[in-house]
């Protein structure tokens, strides 16, 4: 079973004092609603990857990026061959005017990207481990607010 690398982003921003996640619809492999993620290049560190990937995804250069506590294992099998992905999560500002440009996306992985609040995020997000991430990343920033 070939091993998987990589990183999954919690990518925000502030909007009148409260937090909108970013969404995007994924239409390569798989349909539906996740976070930025991806495999992390030989020789690249996590955090780079993290930035990489949010640039990459939605065209938003993140102000400030910080790693969670949290990796996030899973198996799944495509054309044949068996995977494990191992990725770490990573939660990351972007700035409050940003908008989800998806003409930098390489691979047209994706068709949309929104900014929801914390209830619609949770809602539309297709698997529980980004939903475990949303919750984790909501917690800190309400930590920041009061720190």
């Amino acid at each position: 079973m070939e091993e998987v690398k990589g990183v999954m982003v919690c990518l925000y921003k502030l909007k009148n004092g409260h937090p909108r996640y970013c969404v995007l619809k994924r239409e390569l492999n798989w349909e539906g609603w996740e976070f930025p993620k991806g495999r992390i290049d030989d020789g690249e560190d996590p955090e780079e990857a993290a930035r990489r990937e949010v640039i990459e995804e939605t065209g938003i250069e993140p102000e400030e990026i910080t790693k969670l506590d949290e990796t996030h294992k899973w198996t799944y099998e495509r054309d044949g061959n068996k995977y494990r992905s191992i990725y770490r999560c990573f939660m990351a500002e972007a700035p409050g005017d940003a908008r989800v440009d998806l003409e930098q996306n390489p691979d047209d992985e994706h068709t949309q990207g929104f900014f929801l609040n914390f209830r619609d995020t949770r809602e539309i997000l297709e698997h529980d481990n980004q939903r475990y991430l949303l919750e984790r990343a909501a917690e800190k920033i309400e930590e920041n607010d009061r720190g």
